[in-house]
């Protein structure tokens, strides 16, 4: 049995060895750190720009916050909506669960806010549930311009009517 390892000698064992380390090492510092439902662990690594994740819940809504990483001088964040609140249509729940989208933020910028404290976060972001938001925030604008037209035509016609007297 012993004959079959002859061929590797010391030189070759360690490079292996060498190789093997590296790799675990590789896969452990590229895996997010779980940071479970613990915002202050996931608030600590944003501020860090380190790879994490966090579920959190916000106004009643489910959130997946995950850092992927570094881009010059932004943190690249995906935030995917695990659940709407019970509380919401059930037609917006079907619209926006389980999309996700990707966030550019500057990095300086996280070291001062929290990710929950970013007024108007789709600004940074592209992705599903960005447009999916996009897009029930246009139709209930256009429902209620459809249902306020005829209120508004009426008061059009009152000033032609009243000026033609």
């Amino acid at each position: 049995m012993l004959d079959n390892f002859k061929f590797l000698d010391k030189k070759k064992i360690i490079i292996i060895l060498v190789l093997i380390v590296i790799l675990l090492s590789l896969i452990v510092s590229t895996k997010a750190k779980n940071c479970k439902t613990n915002d202050e662990c996931f608030n600590k690594a944003t501020a860090q720009c380190s790879l994490a994740k966090v579920i959190t819940k916000t106004n009643d809504n489910l959130y997946n916050y995950e850092i992927l990483g570094k881009n010059k001088d932004n943190c690249i964040i995906e935030v995917k909506l695990l659940n709407l609140s019970d509380s919401q249509p059930k037609d917006l729940k079907e619209a926006l669960n389980d999309r996700s989208m990707k966030c550019s933020i500057s990095r300086e910028f996280l070291k001062t806010k929290t990710i929950k404290d970013i007024e108007n976060i789709n600004d940074h972001c592209t992705g599903p549930l960005k447009e999916a938001i996009l897009e029930v925030t246009l139709e209930k604008m256009y429902e209620l311009v459809v249902k306020n037209l005829g209120s508004i035509s009426k008061e059009l016609a009152n000033p032609i009517t009243n000026s033609t007297k």
